[in-house]
């Protein structure tokens, strides 16, 4: 295995049962995004880098799943992976609420910290720098046509964290209805 280039990749595999996957993951392939994670655990084995972050969404309809989630990943992650069970959000209102309790954060409002510690990609290459995206309005790339570390230092993420820095948060569309940002 080469050099990695970064720390921790996470999978998004968010339910137990292809059922209940089909409910939330509009269009995604239940036995493919699980397969290629259990190829992904296998390859890596215990060698540590890059630590493997397995998420699960709690909400309505994956509530009754997360211990059986658990019991199955746990078993197959190596040292220092981890598995995160994440509140569900509405992607800054373009989505459907499916909260199981009502969140509640502070009133001052800060830089988002996905800016300067995550970039996403997507299943098909296209690379964006917030998880609140999934209509992708904020692509900053491909990773067929960029490395992640072009698109990590470029310019349009760059100009986000500016942006964020500066407190004009309404200048991007997305960020001004987001109530994510306390993550």
């Amino acid at each position: 295995m080469k050099k990695d280039i970064f720390d921790e990749i996470g999978f998004s595999l968010d339910a137990l049962t292809e059922e209940t996957y089909k409910k939330i993951k509009k269009g995604g392939n239940f036995q493919t995004v699980q397969g290629n994670i259990d190829n992904f655990l296998k390859r890596k084995g215990n060698r540590g880098r890059p630590f493997v972050s397995l998420h699960i969404l709690k909400m309505r309809e994956t509530i009754s799943e997360i211990d059986g989630f658990l019991k199955k990943w746990m078993p197959l992650l190596g040292r220092g992976d981890h598995i995160l069970v994440k509140d569900v959000h509405d992607f800054a209102s373009q989505v459907e609420d499916r909260k199981t309790i009502e969140q509640t954060h502070s009133d001052k409002r800060l830089p988002c910290r996905q800016l300067w510690n995550f970039l996403y990609v997507t299943w098909d290459g296209d690379v964006i720098p917030c998880s609140m995206d999934p209509h992708r309005k904020l692509k900053i790339g491909r990773l067929d046509q960029s490395s992640l570390q072009e698109l990590w230092n470029g310019p349009l993420i760059q100009e986000m964290r500016r942006i964020h820095l500066q407190g004009k948060y309404n200048e991007i569309p997305l960020c001004s209805t987001c109530e994510y940002w306390w993550y």
